[in-house]
């Protein structure tokens, strides 16, 4: 006869109600968006401080959206995306790259940022139950 006993689910259930109250889950997403916009700020490029100020936050109907004002900064996808002539770099790294010319290239933010808050979800889910609970 083989038995398992399984350690903790009573707090796995007791944390599945808790975050299915609709309350409480658009709370953690909104806090999920918060962390990522203040990363994408932190990662922006900084020349005229426009890209990092163009970062916003609205809600539509049940969602969280991060997005870029491109009416104040049209070139904002050219820095998260690169063009044929100038490669964004690599992805998962914010820090900036310098051609094999010699220049510059350009910087994503947005991507690194999501990145960042998606490799530290666990950290940001836990301390908001935490903290939701006192």
């Amino acid at each position: 006869m083989v038995v398992i006993n399984v350690v903790g689910l009573d707090k796995v259930e007791k944390t599945t109600d808790f975050l299915s109250d609709a309350k409480n889950y658009d709370k953690l997403l909104s806090d999920v968006v918060f962390e990522t916009w203040i990363k994408a700020r932190e990662y922006a490029p900084e020349d005229t401080g426009k890209m990092e100020n163009s970062i916003q936050i609205r809600k539509v109907g049940d969602s969280w959206q991060l997005f870029i004002d491109g009416r104040v900064v049209p070139y904002a996808v050219y820095n998260e995306f690169g063009t044929y002539k100038v490669p964004a770099g690599d992805e998962k790294n914010p820090i900036p790259y310098v051609s094999t010319s010699g220049k510059s290239c350009y910087r994503p933010f947005l991507r690194p940022a999501a990145y960042y808050v998606l490799q530290n979800l666990n950290n940001i889910v836990e301390k908001f139950i935490i903290e939701a609970k006192h």
